[in-house]
């Protein structure tokens, strides 16, 4: 194959470090083609000797000297130039105006100083922010992605920040170098730096990865109409139809709507906990004047949790989370061939929270049929899911 690709283990600061491993790579036979911050393009060639310079600015080199020596310009990021020659034509140091050079790395110490200050805030913002939004249902809103833009952010900001760090500290070291107040390194410290700067590489990829899987479960997001017919959804749930046995029921559909039928819909939501979370609302509608409830309805949401271990911190979750939206507490009920089994009942109706192996169901039912009858669908739905 006439190119590779390699990660970059430096940081266009670290200068001295970064052109000593680019002259390494040209006597294992690869020569700098295209320069990126993460990723470096080679081709390969015969094992020879060559002379790379980093210069943070690229009007600080005497132009006739670059162009009499035999000094390349290679493709670089906007953030330095880097120049390449043969060691034999390199007869001296590539020649540049050291005041400027230090100017350039002044200002981008100052403009690094100012995006460190701004990063340190933004991360302020993001932790009041999440101290105000967790409440007490943090595991609810970890595993229905409530807060997936959080953890997004928060990793960023981790990383940013001392990745922010380093570069001012790099930009200081270099400035000393240029200076030179400061030794060069060993080979020790060149085994270190590598290292971090692999860990910062490593650590950026997963925070990208991160970011994609999120979006990817944003967009796999469905909605749609219930319709006429339950057998619409191929899902296991507790039908209304089923509960409301009377002869004059019908499903009920909102006037003068636009893109959903919001009263008879569902949706489809998934994301790194979650295999799969389903919200189901159903309306429907009665004639018997008989019966207590004219409009009987029924909210159920499935979660199928990927992790085991978050199940019980789910459902104490969910528990915690009506007490603090003013619910009554639930009554726990004895095993009825689920793991978990949590009811309410309310003014011709239950609420019911149950739990089988990695799935939980929470459902809101007010209507005619009977709560025995709810409970036991329920758990045949639970069964569905095994």
């Amino acid at each position: 194959m006439e190119y590779t690709y390699k990660i970059v283990p430096y940081m266009y600061w670290q200068t001295t470090e970064f052109e000593k491993w680019l002259s390494d790579l040209a006597l294992e036979g690869l020569e700098v083609v295209k320069l990126g911050e993460t990723w470096i393009k080679l081709k390969r060639i015969q094992p020879k000797r060559l002379i790379y310079k980093i210069m943070l600015d690229e009007e600080s080199i005497e132009k006739e000297y670059k162009e009499t020596d035999g000094w390349n310009k290679v493709h670089t990021p906007n953030k330095f130039c880097l120049y390449v020659s043969e060691e034999e034509q390199a007869k001296v140091w590539l020649e540049y105006d050291h005041k400027k050079e230090i100017q350039k790395v002044e200002g981008l110490l100052n403009a690094c100083k100012i995006d460190g200050i701004m990063t340190l805030l933004l991360l302020v913002v993001w932790a009041v922010m999440f101290s105000f939004s967790i409440g007490q249902g943090l595991v609810y809103k970890l595993l229905t992605g409530s807060l997936t833009a959080y953890i997004i952010l928060f990793i960023t900001y981790i990383i940013l920040l001392p990745q922010k760090i380093k570069e001012f500290r790099g930009l200081k070291a270099l400035k000393l170098r240029l200076e030179g107040k400061v030794k060069q390194i060993n080979n020790q410290e060149y085994e270190k730096i590598h290292k971090d700067n692999l860990i910062r590489v490593v650590t950026s990829w997963i925070t990208i990865i991160i970011f994609i899987l999120t979006f990817i479960s944003i967009l796999s997001e469905d909605d749609g109409y219930m319709k006429h017919s339950i057998e619409f959804i191929d899902i296991p749930i507790v039908s209304l139809a089923s509960l409301e046995t009377d002869s004059t029921f019908s499903r009920m559909h909102q006037e003068n709507k636009e893109d959903i039928d919001w009263k008879n819909s569902y949706e489809k939501k998934s994301n790194l906990f979650l295999s799969t979370q389903y919200e189901m609302r159903e309306t429907g509608k009665v004639e018997n004047s008989k019966l207590k409830v004219d409009e009987p309805f029924i909210n159920q949401t499935i979660y199928e949790i990927n992790f085991k271990s978050m199940v019980k911190p789910f459902t104490n979750s969910l528990l915690k989370r009506r007490i603090t939206r003013g619910y009554r507490e639930m009554e726990a009920m004895e095993d009825k061939g689920l793991d978990s089994l949590y009811i309410h009942e309310i003014w011709n109706g239950i609420e019911i929270i149950a739990v089988k192996g990695k799935v939980v169901m929470e459902l809101y039912y007010r209507g005619n049929g009977d709560k025995e009858e709810v409970i036991e669908q329920v758990i045949q739905t639970l069964d569905c899911y095994q």
